[in-house]
């Protein structure tokens, strides 16, 4: 669970709440989750998969395991016309942490209505 502490935080950060209504969440005093995002308490397993369904992220991504697919991809081939992968990755880079979740959310979204509508 390495810096698990800190994606506590910046997710916290990113979805604008406060450590008191994540605590309330959880069921717990604000202090305890405070001791959560400053690694001086170990979070128990029940709490994380909370946080992951309170965060819309899956349990491994909030653990921070990499879980990537070991595939290669060929970086020069087209994604879309006149775009290859390369520069897709090269923008998505430019965006700032909060406009890449906003991405992330929003294509969760579309694969989930592609995949309902077949």
């Amino acid at each position: 669970m390495n810096n698990l502490h800190i994606r506590l935080k910046n997710l916290r950060q990113d979805n604008h709440l406060s450590q008191k209504q994540v605590a309330a969440h959880l069921g717990i005093p604000q202090q305890t989750y405070s001791n959560y995002e400053r690694d001086t308490r170990e979070i128990p397993a029940v709490h994380v998969i909370r946080l992951s369904e309170l965060y819309h992220v899956n349990v491994d991504s909030l653990l921070g395991i990499d879980t990537a697919q070991t595939d290669v991809f060929d970086l020069s081939a087209s994604f879309v016309p006149d775009l290859s992968l390369e520069a897709v990755a090269l923008h998505l880079l430019r965006l700032n942490r909060h406009n890449r979740l906003e991405l992330i959310r929003f294509l969760s979204y579309l694969l989930h209505t592609q995949k309902k509508n077949g």
